[in-house]
């Protein structure tokens, strides 16, 4: 949201979707994984539900806003729609599905077990050339968005691979999650584009998942809670900056946008609603 907003803690915003992606496919893996044939088809349709819903309702609001300002509706579709488009900020939703069904086939393929120190060496090697070539083809400018989104963020769902087939070993699982954030200082200080995503999603995975907390009734609606604000904090940028007098685009807008999409995102836990 902070990114979205262009808000001070934008930054952080690559780093958000790679801890985001590493969490997506450690959930699939295991649903996969746990001898449960009707994940894939539930996963897919968690995601895509969503995307068309939403889609539909942002492809109105630009018809509209063409329509009220008198502007070019097919130029408004242009830029929302592949390919001279991304579906904005909903193009995360198609791609989960594509990688959904990518890591079912690798399920099926490969065993997803690193067991040893060699194991994991080749893993981190085979992670790291994979990496510069689809960061190569993020930094290619004259690739369409879409292209160069999922192109972005697949090496996220490497790194997601490695740390869940790390996981019966908790020495091999810190290890694995160091191995991704110093790949990734390796790459920034080569001048690769787009490594943020691997300082600090990996360890924070790794703590997360060797680390008990104690749970709660409303924790386990906070993985909803995190989609529903994901949905909804596109409409409230567009609102909170759209207000007589905007907000700053620093730390006040960036805070109205997080309280606002909570609040909303809140509401549509609602059972009733």
């Amino acid at each position: 949201m902070q990114f979205h907003s262009q808000a001070a803690l934008a930054p952080l915003g690559e780093s958000a979707v790679g801890f985001f992606t590493i969490c997506m496919v450690w959930f699939t893996l295991r649903g996969l994984t746990s001898g449960r044939p009707a994940a894939l088809g539930q996963r897919a349709w968690r995601l895509m539900q969503p995307f068309l819903v939403w889609g539909a309702i942002m492809l109105a609001c630009k018809l509209g806003h063409a329509l009220a300002t008198g502007r070019d509706p097919m130029a408004e579709l242009w830029h929302f729609l592949p390919p001279g488009g991304s579906f904005s900020q909903l193009w995360f939703l198609p791609w989960a599905v594509g990688v959904t069904f990518m890591l079912a086939s690798a399920a099926r393929h490969l065993a997803l077990v690193i067991a040893t120190w060699g194991q994991l060496a080749t893993a981190l090697a085979a992670l790291g050339v994979g990496s510069v070539l689809l960061l190569e083809i993020w930094a290619e400018d004259r690739l369409p968005l879409i292209l160069r989104l999922a192109a972005l963020y697949l090496p996220s769902v490497g790194v997601g691979v490695v740390i869940f087939a790390a996981r019966g070993n908790g020495t091999l699982l810190l290890a694995a999650a160091l191995g991704c954030s110093m790949l990734g200082s390796v790459m920034g200080v080569a001048g690769v584009e787009g490594v943020q995503q691997f300082m600090f999603a990996p360890l924070l995975m790794a703590g997360a998942l060797m680390i008990r907390l104690r749970e709660f009734g409303w924790t386990r609606r906070l993985g909803q809670l995190s989609m529903d604000v994901y949905l909804v904090h596109v409409l409230v940028i567009a609102v909170v900056y759209a207000l007589p007098v905007p907000p700053p685009p620093t730390a006040v807008g960036g805070v109205m946008v997080v309280l606002a999409s909570l609040a909303i995102a809140a509401a549509m836990q609602l059972r009733s609603r």
